[in-house]
């Protein structure tokens, strides 16, 4: 084992992470803090004893340990070879049953290759797809069904969608995913595509949020005003962004969370940016 991992103790089991490739998530460890704690609390109540759940963009195993011990079968995709021998590691050191899949998922079969996208991130690593030493398989090729999917696959989740259309017609799962608007426009994707994709499907689609401390889930209307309202720099500008998740249902199912209004989900993104803003002014005269 590199000298460089060290394994933390969390409420859902002792993790191992390479302190150096995966410094930011080590730093939130090393606060005592969960990373995506908010994720794995929204997760769990979607998740039962009969869910097939799939965790696209697995990385160590934050988000898969955790709900391996809710769900029926666990499924987890990581393309990275080194980070998916931690996802083993870790995997095996907390006793769940999971499918591990050494493989990356898009729209179509073939082969890609990893590319670092920001040094002391490891799981923003992202694929590039082409040629390269890593298979690359469809979701509706490689599974019969899921009931839950995460998708956190660096600006690769709209391909992976359209990777799984027969399922999403069929199975109609839940779906988590991230949005990064730097990496979505590196893979010639955009907000506007996700919602489309997402509008003929017929899913309604849900920004995850605390509002006093109560976790439940905003109405999104329009998730290009989302991303504009959360991160106008990397909408308008291009510049770097940093990311939030949207949770999309089936217009027949209803959110277990509470649920927030479309105009308080406005506030209180605008009003949290006005506050990040102030926040960075005040430490720059301080």
């Amino acid at each position: 084992m590199k000298d460089t991992i060290k394994t933390f103790s969390t409420p859902y089991g002792e993790l191992a992470i390479d302190t150096v490739a995966d410094a930011k998530m080590a730093a939130v460890f090393g606060r005592g803090e969960y990373h995506q704690q908010d994720t794995v609390e929204l997760l769990s109540e979607l998740i039962t004893g009969e869910s097939i759940f799939v965790d696209g963009g697995a990385h160590i195993g934050t988000i898969t340990i955790p709900l391996a011990r809710r769900a029926g079968r666990t499924i987890a995709y990581e393309a990275d070879a080194y980070t998916c021998s931690i996802l083993r590691q870790n995997v095996d050191r907390n006793g769940v049953t999971v499918d591990i899949r050494e493989k990356g998922i898009g729209a179509t079969a073939g082969r890609g290759e990893m590319l670092s996208v920001r040094e002391g991130n490891a799981g923003a690593h992202s694929l590039s797809v082409g040629a390269g030493g890593v298979e690359v398989v469809t979701l509706d090729e490689d599974l019969e069904t899921f009931d839950v999917l995460k998708l956190d696959v660096e600006g690769m989740e709209l391909s992976v969608l359209r990777g799984a259309e027969r399922v999403i017609r069929e199975a109609r799962p839940t779906i988590l995913f991230e949005v990064n608007i730097s990496q979505l426009r590196s893979h010639a994707a955009s907000l506007s595509a996700i919602s489309s994709f997402f509008r003929v499907a017929k899913y309604r689609l849900y920004l995850p949020l605390r509002l006093e401390g109560v976790l439940g889930v905003g109405r999104v209307s329009n998730l290009s005003i989302i991303g504009l309202s959360m991160y106008p720099g990397a909408y308008i500008f291009h510049t770097h962004s940093s990311v939030f998740d949207i949770l999309a249902l089936p217009e027949e199912k209803q959110p277990l969370s509470p649920v927030f209004s479309v105009w308080r989900t406005m506030v209180h993104i605008l009003s949290e940016n006005m506050r990040n803003k102030i926040g960075r002014v005040q430490k720059y005269f301080v």
